[in-house]
C-alpha cells in the first residue's frame, strides 16, 4: 500500500472514524490487548482517551483517497492537576480484561514517577500510536511521533512522554533519540500467584516508558 497521505488534526467529529479504525487496526495486534486476550471489538464507550481529542493535540494520517491509516492520540497534562482519576474506572462494566490494562497501564506510568525525573510542570504524552498493518515499513508510525513533537514545541510543551508496550514503538522512539527512563520485563510482572500476570507474543518483552526534553525556539 503506496498511496500518498497526509497528517491532519484529529477533532472530535472524527471519534466514531478513529473508534473502527482501532477496532480493526490496533486492537487486534497492540501487545497488552493480546496478553490479556482483550476483545478486540471494544465499544467506544470503553475507549476513554477518545476524550483527548478535543484537546487538539491528536494527529491522523490519511490516504488522498480518504483512507485512514495511522493515528496518534496525545493527552495534555499539568503537574498541579495530576490527582488522575484511574483508567479502570467504569471498564469493568465492559470486559475484565480493559480493567486489567488500564491497571497495569497505570501501574508502569506511577511506577516510573515522570514528574520527578522530568522535573516539568506540564507535558504532552502519546497515549496510542497505532499504524494500519497495510501501510507497514513506510515509517508512518515513526512520522506521526515526530509530528507530536512538533505539536508539543508549537503548544509550549518543555517535554513528550509515551509509554511503548509495543517492540516497534518502542523502537521508535529510540530511533529518535528518546530517553528511556523505565522499563518493565513482563516476565517480572507478577500477580498474586508469582506467575507473569501477562505474556505477549514475540518480539514484545518488556513496557517502556520514553522521555523527550523539547527545546525552544532560540
Amino acid at each position: 500500500m503506496d498511496e500518498e497521505y497526509d497528517i491532519v488534526p484529529a477533532t472530535e467529529g472524527d471519534t466514531e472514524r478513529i473508534a473502527e479504525f482501532l477496532r480493526q487496526t490496533f486492537f487486534k495486534y497492540e501487545p497488552m490487548n493480546i496478553g490479556f486476550k482483550a476483545p478486540p471489538n471494544r465499544p467506544t464507550e470503553a475507549m476513554l482517551f477518545l476524550k483527548y481529542l478535543k484537546e487538539g493535540t491528536s494527529l491522523i494520517a490519511i490516504t488522498k483517497s480518504g483512507l485512514m491509516i495511522g493515528l496518534v492520540i496525545n493527552e495534555a497534562r499539568t503537574k498541579t492537576s495530576e490527582a488522575r482519576i484511574p483508567r479502570a474506572r467504569g471498564l469493568e462494566v465492559f470486559h475484565e480484561s480493559y480493567t486489567k490494562i488500564a491497571n497495569f497501564v497505570d501501574r508502569v506510568e506511577n511506577s516510573a514517577d515522570l514528574w520527578k525525573i522530568t522535573g516539568v510542570e506540564t507535558a504532552l504524552f502519546l497515549t496510542i500510536l497505532a499504524v494500519d498493518p497495510i501501510a507497514s515499513g513506510r515509517g508512518i508510525g515513526k512520522k506521526l511521533v515526530k509530528k507530536s513533537i512538533e505539536v508539543a514545541k508549537s503548544k509550549g510543551f518543555p517535554s513528550l512522554w509515551i509509554m511503548c508496550s509495543s517492540h516497534y514503538s518502542a523502537k521508535i522512539c529510540r530511533s529518535l533519540g528518546m530517553q528511556c527512563v523505565y522499563r518493565l520485563p513482563y516476565k517480572d510482572n507478577k500477580n498474586e500467584a508469582g506467575e507473569p500476570e501477562f505474556l505477549p507474543p514475540a518480539p514484545h518483552t518488556e513496557a517502556n516508558i520514553f522521555v523527550m526534553k523539547i527545546a525552544k525556539d532560540g
